[in-house]
């Protein structure tokens, strides 16, 4: 017989009967068929050949096709040829072949030879016959029927297609996968609506499939999944559909709880991207709340920060959203990533999740502070008042400035609002030695108010020292020093000009005075600009005559000519310089104003012949001068004269 005639014998409820009498070892029987049908149908190829106790069992091999054909697909039983009886199972095509023992089978035949008489064999099933000998052994003719309806499905993807619409959390993420093919081929309307019911167990490619082929009863859910989904892992795509109000009330409930587990601030961003989509209406202080708390996240225990809880539904099955989960890892490997959050950030929430970035920074360390805040993230942040995060802000204009995006005078005008940092920050700031320029631009803009930073103070004689006290500009800064700083200590201004201005002194007067003045203006000056002051002063005068040089030197402080001489004794001279303070030394020595340094190094020189010979030829046309070079010679040398002279 090749056909199942209707009838009592091949009933479902009376094949449901008929299993239950015998009892465990029917539905292991069972199992064992169902698996090796199951194998032969998805190869393509491959019998079962049903071997009945006796001639008189051969109902028994009917019964046994008809449970097979009833807990398969309606596609696939169709496929499913079958003889209840063969004298010959070795030639027979038919996929199944009852016989008897009495007839002869090969050892080798290539088939599965199942003896009914012996306990079935154990054997490692799939869901398919699992899901079957299960419907069977409820008589859950219903289940029966729904695997009938799912026409040429392969029979574990049916199986499994069955298990999940019916709120079976066991269906892994590769049979969902498989469903897949089924959703786009399209699916009995009962499936349809029981996958609507069951999206919080769906992963997401499938429930985006399901989104995109099936109607709005399991479309908007999925789609509501995906969306949720897409809230735990900003690396997920958001479905662009349009669903109903109750979807979107569920949505911005799961965006909420979102929020309030999101542990790293790209997760904070996957929150705002879907609320952006559908529009969802977010509380902004939850909002802010969030960023600000994946910055503390790092800075107490950055492990919370890679791995974020995620949410845990047991009831998912019925919850549109479902039991989420933690987020990907590939998104979490960017955690600390604030500059990559803030530009994937909505428009219209980028300042609200800017402000809890910023108010997370500011009360967190030091140092995960400068880790977090990178020049990338300080360009996406810098236009703002940050005399309300002062430590932050601080961090900020150093790193704009490292950039080349901000000018470090309107930086340091920016910092003195600040409190916190803010003398390390301007000391980061002007590290590099200021010029003139920038010291003046301060200046203008700040007036006294630069005296109020150490760091501040310092830069107008960082700048003179730039300058090396020349220049128009350096001139210009302490003028603005000395006459636009009240209360500033202009002293090493004033000096600057003194020195600078020295070469225009009309009289050695007035040039004495000068030097007077600018001894008092850097007996305690700055350690670096007073000897670079005292020595241009000194260049200055070396370039007048001895006789006005002569007369300044008798008309300053014993001070002054001692720094004054001693810088003209130390600095390189060639012969003519060396002739012209030796015409000083003398002069001052006719005045009665000995100086022992000048006048001992005068001696040294004069006893050198070749060096006195010079001086000699020089000053023989002014005989007050000649007079002077044999009286600080002396005997001895005019005795040397003399005998060179005979």
């Amino acid at each position: 017989m090749t056909e199942l005639a209707p009838g009592s014998v091949v009933d479902p409820e009376a094949l449901g009967g008929w299993l239950a009498a015998g009892g465990t070892d029917a539905y292991e029987r069972l199992r064992e068929l169902l698996e090796s049908v199951r194998k032969a149908l998805t190869r393509g190829h491959g019998r079962l050949v049903l071997v009945a106790a006796d001639a008189g069992d051969i109902e028994d091999i009917v019964r046994w096709i008809a449970v097979i054909s009833f807990s398969l697909p309606w596609a696939a039983a169709a496929r499913l040829s079958f003889s209840t009886y063969s004298a010959d199972p070795a030639a027979s095509h038919q996929m199944i072949v009852g016989t008897t023992p009495d007839v002869w089978i090969p050892s080798d035949i290539d088939a599965s030879v199942v003896r009914l008489d012996e306990p079935p064999a154990p054997v490692r099933t799939g869901r398919f016959a699992a899901t079957a000998v299960g419907f069977w052994r409820r008589t859950d003719l219903d289940g029966l029927d729904a695997l009938g309806e799912l026409g040429d499905a392969e029979p574990e993807t049916a199986a499994a297609l069955i298990a999940l619409c019916r709120g079976d959390g066991t269906v892994a993420s590769e049979e969902q996968d498989a469903i897949i093919t089924l959703v786009e081929n399209g699916l009995p309307d009962w499936a349809w609506r029981m996958l609507g019911r069951r999206a919080g167990l769906i992963d997401r490619p499938l429930a985006a499939a399901i989104a995109e082929h099936g109607p709005p009863e399991a479309a908007d859910p999925c789609a509501a999944r995906c969306a949720a989904l897409a809230m735990r892992d900003p690396e997920l795509p958001i479905p662009a559909r349009v669903m109903r109000a109750p979807y979107l009330a569920a949505l911005t409930a799961a965006a909420g709880t979102a929020l309030g587990e999101a542990r790293a601030p790209l997760l904070v961003v996957a929150v705002l991207r879907v609320a952006d989509v559908y529009g969802l209406r977010l509380d902004p202080e939850a909002v802010e709340h969030a960023a600000t708390t994946t910055i503390h996240a790092r800075s107490s225990d950055p492990a919370d920060a890679t791995n974020p809880a995620g949410a845990t539904n047991p009831t998912g099955a019925t919850n549109p959203m479902g039991p989420i989960g933690p987020a990907g890892a590939t998104s979490l490997g960017q955690a600390a990533d604030l500059a990559g959050a803030i530009q994937r950030t909505p428009s219209e929430w980028r300042e609200t999740l800017i402000a809890g970035f910023i108010t997370g920074l500011e009360d967190t360390s030091v140092e995960v502070r400068d880790r977090l805040l990178t020049p990338e993230v300080s360009a996406l942040i810098a236009d703002r008042d940050w005399r309300a995060a002062p430590r932050t802000g601080a961090l900020v204009l150093r790193r704009e400035v490292g950039a080349g995006r901000r000018d470090r005078v309107d930086a340091t005008i920016e910092l003195l609002g600040f409190t916190d940092d803010r003398e390390e920050t301007l000391r980061s700031l002007w590290e590099k030695q200021p010029t003139a320029a920038e010291c003046a631009r301060l200046i203008e803009a700040l007036g006294p108010e630069m005296d109020a930073s150490p760091q501040l103070s310092e830069l107008p004689a960082r700048a003179f020292l730039t300058g090396g006290l020349k220049g128009p500009e350096v001139l210009k800064l302490a003028e603005k020093v000395r006459d636009g700083l009240s209360g500033y200590p202009a002293d090493d201004a004033e000096a600057t000009l003194i020195a600078a201005r020295l070469t225009e002194a009309p009289t050695p007067v007035e040039a004495a005075r000068a030097i007077d003045a600018l001894t008092e203006l850097t007996r305690e000056g700055h350690p670096d600009l007073m000897p670079m002051t005292r020595a241009a002063a000194a260049k200055a005068l070396a370039g007048k005559d001895p006789r006005f040089r002569t007369t300044v030197v008798k008309s300053v402080t014993e001070p002054a000519r001692r720094w004054l001489i001693n810088a003209w004794l130390t600095a390189n001279r060639n012969r003519d310089q060396q002739i012209a303070l030796l015409e000083i030394a003398i002069r001052l020595r006719m005045a009665g104003v000995i100086i022992p340094r000048l006048d001992q190094w005068a001696r040294s020189q004069v006893i050198n012949w070749s060096m006195f010979s010079s001086v000699e030829a020089h000053f023989k046309r002014d005989a007050e001068l000649a007079a002077g070079l044999r009286e600080l010679t002396g005997q001895k040398r005019r005795r040397i004269f003399g005998r060179g002279d005979g």
